[in-house]
């Protein structure tokens, strides 16, 4: 999940994309203008929900 001004500004977030769509995954992009983008600004922009623990 990521904020649509992160996803324009941010090269690194686009390859993050590419990479995602080459391995089965999606990213889901919101507006800064919506509730849920509202709450994702609050935890950088940028945030995974992931399958398996990663400790």
């Amino acid at each position: 999940m990521v904020l649509e001004n992160k996803f324009r500004e941010s090269e690194e977030v686009r390859e993050l994309a590419d990479r995602c769509v080459e391995r089965g995954s999606r990213m889901i992009i919101f507006s800064r203008f919506t509730e849920p983008g509202a709450q994702l600004a609050g935890f950088g922009g940028i945030a995974a929900l992931l399958r398996y623990s990663i400790a």
